[in-house]
């Protein structure tokens, strides 16, 4: 009997005999046990810091190309992309503490990217805010004061989310980096009412659609008279934007006339970036990087110098790589304090 179960257990091995269930559930457990712990907690924490890295790309590549504030936030942005691409390669070296090393310079150099990106949000943010604050002046209904109060509602988290994301720790990366996402999102969602309020109070009575007046065919066939479902509201207000943009109804651009050197942004751009949609006439920034690291930077930091310690009985002093000078302390004049 026991013979008998031998055999089958070997014609089943040398593929005979297939059993489906077993040998996949054997498989998969191979394939979970072959990859170790720290291997799946530093994938799981690069995946986390591309899509961080995605994030940041449309902010930044929305940005003018002249601006200076793009190239500031850029520096940062291609450590941070340059130490993850070696972090990755660490990784795949089965070197996990290399790859963690990398890891941490690539979320600190984010995380410095995120913090200047948010402080420019703040500083131009609040255009849109106060070019629709304007129309308090008027006679205006109570949607416009209802959209002027949630947006500045919103650009007031942003700033808390801003002083929050300063005073964590220096070390804890990802809740800094979480800290101005949530900024950032608070800031669009500021401009996104401030959009809102310029358009209801320069759209006439008769375009809005809660005072258009609907005959009882129009109740009964409501497809010829409602918006098509299908639209986002980024397609609404962006139909909207251009409309009165067209018409000379709104401006074409709002102006910071509250910093000291004022920035021109368009509406439509503003509009784009409120909704995390790239501008189609800019490029994305991270593709540019990409294709631009420096794939030797990886490998001459792994060079030794000259005399190290495998070779330093054979090679002399003189010849190891030469170290800057030091440079002394001035001397000062001043005499020890003596007890007498």
């Amino acid at each position: 009997m026991v013979g008998h179960a031998l055999r089958k257990f070997r014609r089943a091995l040398s593929g005979r005999m297939v059993f489906p269930g077993t040998l996949g559930l054997l498989l998969s457990a191979q394939s979970v046990l072959a990859l170790p712990a720290d291997a799946v907690g530093l994938g799981v924490a690069l995946e986390k810091q591309e899509a961080e890295i995605g994030y940041l790309d449309v902010c930044l590549s929305n940005l003018p190309d002249e601006a200076e504030v793009k190239q500031q936030i850029t520096d940062p942005y291609r450590e941070a992309i340059q130490r993850a691409y070696h972090a990755r390669l660490w990784l795949v070296r089965n070197d996990y503490g290399a790859a963690l090393g990398q890891l941490n310079q690539s979320r600190a150099a984010l995380a410095r990217a995120y913090d200047m990106m948010l402080a420019h949000y703040l500083a131009t943010g609040a255009a849109v805010l106060d070019e629709a604050s304007l129309e308090l002046a008027l006679p205006t209904d109570q949607h416009v004061r209802y959209f002027l109060s949630e947006g500045y509602r919103e650009a007031r988290s942003a700033q808390l989310a801003y002083i929050r994301g300063r005073h964590i720790s220096p070390h804890l990366y990802g809740d800094m980096i979480q800290a101005y996402q949530f900024g950032i999102e608070n800031m669009r969602r500021a401009r996104r009412f401030g959009v809102l309020a310029l358009i209801e109070a320069r759209l006439s009575r008769e375009e809005k659609e809660r005072y258009r007046v609907i005959t009882l065919d129009d109740y009964l066939n409501p497809s010829e008279f409602e918006p098509e479902r299908a639209d986002s509201d980024f397609d609404r207000v962006g139909y909207l934007l251009l409309t009165l943009i067209s018409r000379e109804v709104l401006p074409a651009a709002v102006s910071t006339r509250h910093l000291p050197d004022p920035v021109v942004l368009p509406l439509m751009e503003i509009h784009y970036d409120n909704y995390r949609r790239r501008i189609g006439a800019r490029d994305s920034v991270r593709e540019r990087l990409v294709m631009e690291l420096d794939r030797r930077l990886f490998y001459t930091e792994q060079m030794l110098p000259n005399r190290n310690a495998a070779n330093r009985f054979e090679v002399p002093a003189a010849e190891s790589d030469a170290r800057p000078p030091r440079v002394a302390e001035p001397a000062s004049d001043e005499l020890p304090p003596t007890d007498g």
